[in-house]
């Protein structure tokens, strides 16, 4: 038989036992509907909790205190040393102004190029006469390369002060992060550059400040993974330093979120598992009815093969009904799903084209695997024996 013979008889099968297969046919498509819904819910809040917590890098930032008088570098190396510490810098900023229509008041932190190049993501060379901003900046109107003047106290003697200028280059622009010591404007520039706006604030020199306490009461800690960061802070406070995180209050936020994203892939595995099932079952018993039919079929002359051909062809119109009616109804409901139950922080619900073809294709290698060894069984009985099995 041609194929497009073999599809018109089992397009006239699968019309004439349509009534009888409303109950599958529902099953089935129950099966593909609630496997979208949960497949959207956890990609959601997935993609939801790693935005907000597990990829959330201002929850990887250890601000690290001292009561004693400094943080020596023996402490900054040893915490540097610690597993799943990315970067330790000296957490020391000096307040100062930029020079334009706006006035807008910042703060600049020292950093080395190593440093610089980890906060921007990309290697940064940062001379004396640099400077890197925050993206606030790009919104009026600074770019890379632009000059930019700031200005800040310099001290003339107990009682006075002047007010200093100093020109610099933007060399790069850089997303801030939210530290509880900054100011909404924290700009970047090298560690000489830190020394000498401090030397004239405090009338003292360059040397001095590098080598103050002040300088080395405070560090900041970048942790690789949300995960990891109580573990360094634990590591951290066994010499007597004093952590603070936006994780003390909440260490449990990682292991939810992680505990979402497991819920999520189980229940798929179940709902695939119990598809599985129910397809199996129910498409078996199915063909088994038909049993007098193949009887029949094959007491015309028609051969095993053929059989075997409209039986497969059957499933494949059933499938493919059944898919076209699934993803309508799953685009219905996933849109409807905000409108009838509150979802705060789940994010945007949408079906991607890797879901529906997840769905449909496995959907279909599951109906035909299930029933394979059906259908060929059925198509090579000998006539008398299926007549005797019906």
């Amino acid at each position: 038989m041609k194929i497009a013979d073999v599809f018109e008889v089992a397009g006239r099968n699968f019309r004439r036992r349509f009534k009888s297969n409303v109950c599958l046919i529902i099953i089935f498509a129950l099966v593909i509907i609630v496997f979208n819904c949960i497949y959207t819910l956890a990609t959601a809040l997935t993609e939801n909790a790693n935005t907000q917590i597990v990829g959330n890098r201002n929850l990887k930032i250890i601000n690290v205190s001292t009561m004693l008088d400094e943080i020596s570098r023996e402490e900054m190396a040893y915490i540097s040393n610690i597993s799943h510490v990315e970067m330790v810098v000296y957490n020391y900023c000096l307040s100062i102004c930029v020079e334009d229509n706006k006035g807008t008041d910042a703060m600049v932190i020292g950093m080395n190029e190593q440093q610089v190049s980890y906060l921007v993501g990309e290697k940064v060379a940062l001379e004396n006469d640099d400077i890197i901003v925050n993206t606030s900046f790009v919104e009026t109107g600074y770019q890379i390369g632009d000059a930019i003047e700031i200005s800040y106290n310099a001290r003339v003697s107990e009682s006075s002060g002047v007010r200093e200028h100093k020109k610099c280059t933007i060399v790069s622009i850089y997303e801030q992060p939210v530290v509880e010591t900054w100011y909404d404007n924290v700009m970047i520039v090298s560690e000489d550059n830190v020394f000498e706006i401090a030397s004239k604030l405090y009338g003292v020199s360059a040397q001095d400040v590098a080598e103050s306490t002040l300088y080395k009461q405070s560090v900041l800690v970048f942790v690789d993974e949300v995960e990891n960061v109580t573990a360094v802070a634990e590591a951290i406070e066994t010499k007597g330093l004093i952590t603070s995180y936006a994780l003390a209050y909440s260490q449990e936020l990682p292991f939810f979120a992680k505990m979402i994203i497991g819920i999520g892939a189980v229940m798929i595995v179940i709902m695939l598992i119990m598809g599985m099932i129910i397809m199996n079952v129910t498409l078996n018993n199915s063909i088994r009815n038909r049993y007098k039919e193949i009887g029949i079929l094959k007491a015309v002359g028609m051969s095993g093969r053929h059989i075997f051909e409209i039986l497969s062809a059957e499933v494949f119109l059933l499938w493919a009904f059944i898919s076209i009616i699934a993803i309508m109804c799953s685009f219905m409901i996933i849109n409807m799903l905000p409108s009838f139950i509150n979802l705060p922080s789940v994010g945007k619900l949408e079906i991607g084209v890797l879901q529906i073809m997840l769905s449909v294709i496995g959907t279909y290698v599951i109906m035909f695997f299930t029933t394979l060894l059906t259908i060929k069984r059925a198509s090579e009985l000998r006539t008398v024996e299926v007549l005797r099995n019906a």
